[in-house]
């Protein structure tokens, strides 16, 4: 059997619901994916767009009419994750070098202690025991003064 001709019977197996052959599909698909990934988006959003890539194929591979065309459907979502990544870092970029951005971020300064609610500043007195002869879910809350 070719390997194209094995890839139509791992989506035809997928396609029923094997998780097995996903995973056996996936595996044949990486390399290549991850090198074309690397080279598209650089090799440090390479692992997150994979993931996503993965996600998305099995998501979607039940839609897939035409199992010969597998790695083409496959490589078409890698290049779109990887132009949203791409796009998302340019948006990130171009904020972090945006002055009136940086500026316009609220600065939260750390709480006084006079300004913290006398039920916050309280020690909680709240006990949790297991009863005996109980299963180790079943806990008493035992509040004191």
């Amino acid at each position: 059997m070719t390997p194209q001709e094995d890839d139509v019977l791992l989506v035809l197996l997928v396609q029923s619901g094997d998780i097995a052959a996903f995973e056996k599909l996936l595996r044949r698909l990486h390399a290549p994916m991850r090198k074309y990934v690397t080279k598209l988006a650089g090799e440090s959003s390479a692992d997150d767009i994979l993931q996503d890539v993965s996600w998305q194929i099995f998501r979607q591979i039940r839609q897939l009419r035409e199992p010969k065309v597998l790695r083409a459907w496959a490589f078409r979502i890698a290049t779109r994750i990887s132009f949203l990544y791409l796009k998302r870092q340019k948006r990130w970029r171009d904020l972090e070098d945006d002055p009136e951005f940086i500026r316009s971020i609220p600065v939260r300064m750390p709480l006084r202690l006079d300004e913290l609610d006398a039920d916050f500043l309280k020690p909680d007195r709240t006990c949790f025991t297991v009863e005996p002869g109980c299963p180790a879910t079943a806990l008493r809350a035992t509040s004191f003064a």
